[in-house]
């Protein structure tokens, strides 16, 4: 019978909390709009290098001597090096977006205009004389 292992469930854990941190935190900090100009191929990518660095980054800490080792550092760096490569990412996307935007101002394409509105129906208020009567138990 295999020996159950309480580290790779927790290396699972922050595998998958990192995860989850990612994807809620690279929208708050380079923004929706601009992450909507990135592949998702890109978005995945980044995302789990961003976990598994992290992952293996902690796990060097765990399992070294001292927390922090020259396996620990180099996986951390690992991982500033990917966060890097996000930014970029995100610059790019913010430059594309930039571009996108002048190209549709200055297209020279004139729009028509939309028609008026109808009126709608008349507005109905209900004033003391228009309102039922209560009944009398209430």
């Amino acid at each position: 019978m295999k020996k159950f292992h309480l580290s790779r469930a927790v290396y699972a854990l922050v595998f998958f909390s990192a995860l989850l941190a990612v994807f809620a935190g690279w929208p708050m900090v380079g923004g929706q709009a601009h992450l909507d100009y990135i592949a998702w191929e890109w978005k995945l990518a980044g995302s789990f290098a961003f976990a598994a660095t992290a992952t293996m980054a902690a796990r060097s800490a765990v399992e070294g001597e001292n927390a922090w080792n020259a396996s620990a550092t180099g996986w951390l760096l690992t991982l500033l090096l990917v966060i890097a490569g996000m930014g970029l990412l995100t610059y790019q996307a913010h430059l594309e977006e930039q571009q996108s935007e002048e190209s549709e101002m200055f297209r020279g394409s004139v729009e028509a205009p939309c028609p008026p509105l109808r009126p709608g129906p008349p507005h109905v208020t209900l004033e003391p004389r228009n309102l039922p009567r209560r009944p009398a138990y209430l």
